[in-house]
């Protein structure tokens, strides 16, 4: 079965007929020019923006609907972090808004090597911590094995790590992971 299904997507002025199949466990780039659509299939898939015609399913699920928001998580660079707050507080935060364990935020920070940073201020990060802090964010409430992420990571150069339990769609400007069955 498919984890996502893309099936002449247009978006006005951005997209026009986009097919596209992703199978469990592939990891999947969309690079292009600034302007090219990027950003904006990643928010048709991850159900932010509905598509003028066309179809996008998320595990046979509409994207958008109850069911795909349960499997998809989505971060990118423009969905900005809460700068003020400490790393810790963006992250509880955020997995408090939908109700995940407390504890699951902590297993966040260590897995993506933020716990010795989780009382600083965003706005005090490198770009690499802030990235995983999103994708941190993104999964807040999935529970795979997933280990992406590097030290150095900027944009979508750490999504080449991840596992064959998550399915990876990669852009240069947004990145979003999908779990799929192991």
């Amino acid at each position: 079965m498919h984890v996502i299904r893309v099936s002449g997507l247009t978006i006005a002025g951005k997209l026009t007929d986009i097919h596209l199949t992703v199978q469990p466990g592939e990891l999947v780039a969309v690079v292009g020019s600034r302007g090219s659509g990027k950003t904006t299939l990643v928010r048709s898939l991850a159900g932010l923006l509905p598509p003028d015609a066309g179809t996008v399913t998320l595990g046979g699920h509409p994207a958008g609907s109850a069911e795909s928001r349960a499997l998809v998580g989505a971060a990118s660079e423009a969905w900005g972090l809460m700068e003020r707050l400490t790393v810790w507080e963006n992250l509880n935060t955020f997995a408090r808004l939908w109700g995940a364990p407390r504890q699951r935020a902590v297993e966040l920070l260590n897995r993506l090597d933020l716990g010795g940073r989780r009382d600083a201020r965003v706005e005090r990060l490198t770009p690499g911590e802030m990235a995983r802090l999103r994708l941190a964010r993104a999964r807040r409430r999935r529970s795979g094995r997933c280990r992406p992420g590097c030290p150095r990571a900027r944009r979508w150069s750490c999504c080449v790590r991840a596992c064959s339990a998550t399915t990876w769609l990669c852009s240069g400007t947004a990145w979003s992971c999908w779990p799929t069955p192991a």
